[in-house]
């Protein structure tokens, strides 16, 4: 398990040693300040996510980050970002991606954004409420919202494909 920077460095922050069928975690005590993201790998399949929590004062908050797809290149993916939310990409590959932000619908006048991830990074972008997000290279994205005591994060996924008739079964 490693903690993601911007500049595309990382720091580990633990090993995890399991078992078939079996559950473990990695307490984190402190998560680096400048750190975006978490990635975990392993050699056998797995399924992981992040409990991150937020203290401010008396008010305090846990949520549970899951797993984002690996994007396609190329491609518009729309992303939903909630006010006060943040756009964060990641870039798992070995290669600087061009990520191109964009407005669309009521946002559609706002200047489209482009920025450079480096590779092994994630960064932080400031969205619109309804983005449109293009890279030439595979990405991850989340966007997360982190306000007081308050902690909150989603995965963005790709479009799924539509069937082109629906059955309705009726009482």
């Amino acid at each position: 398990v490693r903690a993601v920077f911007p500049d595309g460095s990382s720091e580990d922050l633990g090993t995890i040693e399991y078992g078939d069928a079996a559950v473990a975690d990695v307490p984190i005590a402190h998560w680096p300040e400048e750190a975006n993201a978490a990635i975990i790998t392993a050699a056998d399949p797995l399924v992981g996510a992040a409990l991150g929590s937020a203290d401010q004062g008396p008010e305090h908050d846990y949520a549970w980050f899951t797993p984002a797809p690996v994007l396609d290149t190329e491609t518009d993916i729309a992303a939903a970002v909630v006010p006060g939310g943040q756009l964060v990409v990641v870039n798992p590959g070995t290669e600087a991606a061009e990520v191109r932000i964009a407005g669309t619908g009521t946002d559609s006048d706002r200047a489209a954004v482009r920025l450079t991830v480096p590779a092994g990074g994630a960064v932080v972008a400031q969205a619109p409420s309804a983005a449109l997000v293009t890279s030439d290279a595979p990405i991850v994205m989340g966007v997360r919202l982190a306000s007081g005591g308050n902690i909150a994060g989603y995965p963005v996924s790709e479009l799924n494909e539509r069937a082109s008739t629906i059955t309705v079964y009726t009482r």
